[in-house]
């Protein structure tokens, strides 16, 4: 099954998975394991935007609401992976957080 979410729709996918148990496959979304991926930017040792851009960049994507929360899933039935990614904006000789 491929879910597919619009630009304007909530996305809802232990409500739109549940038809699957129409079908005969078991599914229970309290013991469904849902994977999702989670970014983390660091600081880069050679910058390529302005401080202030660099900045924004950063605490925008902190704040960020997380896939989980976005996508309407069990808190205990999600996974997460974090990847680090360096920020391309940072400035020299500053330290990941």
């Amino acid at each position: 099954m491929i879910l597919r979410y619009g630009f304007m729709e909530q996305p809802d996918v232990p409500r739109d998975l549940a038809p699957l148990a129409d079908r005969g496959v078991p599914f229970d979304p309290m013991r469904t394991s849902y994977f999702v991926g989670r970014n983390s930017f660091v600081e880069a040792s050679r910058p390529l935007l302005p401080r202030w851009q660099e900045k924004l960049f950063l605490v925008l994507a902190r704040v960020a609401s997380n896939a989980g929360d976005f996508f309407q899933l069990p808190p205990t039935a999600s996974s997460s992976w974090a990847a680090a990614s360096k920020s391309r904006s940072a400035r020299k000789g500053t330290r990941p957080r």
